[in-house]
């Protein structure tokens, strides 16, 4: 699912090791949990994910606008193999306007890294108490 990076494997024991040990191993996942930069305003929340020919690969679990970063993201579950670097992805996004239904397709990057890392952030060094 691409959540690796939440668990540590070099642990001695926990439920679900063996499976996941395997998944890494193996590459037996069908999805791939990845962070989106989608363009536009509208937060896409439970939108569909379609690659540049129309298929269907994945939906939105979650989507916010991200004040500090000043991107619209998104965490979404794609089919393998999508959700590399370099893919085009549009999302469907449904929002209201005036009453009424508004559809829009926006164009979605793959976020590597994190979401917001600023330059400051380890300029200074912290406060000797």
């Amino acid at each position: 699912l691409g959540l690796g990076w939440l668990v540590h494997l070099n642990k001695d024991h926990f439920n679900g090791r063996q499976a996941l040990l395997d998944e890494k191993t193996k590459g037996l996942s069908r999805y791939r949990f990845v962070r989106l930069d989608v363009a536009g305003q509208k937060p896409a929340e439970s939108s569909f994910i379609f690659n540049d020919k129309g298929d269907t690969l994945g939906t939105v679990t979650s989507a916010a606008w991200v004040p500090t970063a000043k991107r619209n993201v998104a965490f979404a579950s794609l089919e393998m193999p999508w959700g590399l670097p370099g893919d085009d992805l549009k999302a469907e996004i449904y929002y209201l306007r005036e009453l009424q239904w508004t559809r829009v397709m926006e164009a979605c990057s793959v976020i590597e890294g994190p979401i917001f890392d600023p330059k400051r952030r380890r300029a200074t060094p912290a406060y000797d108490f």
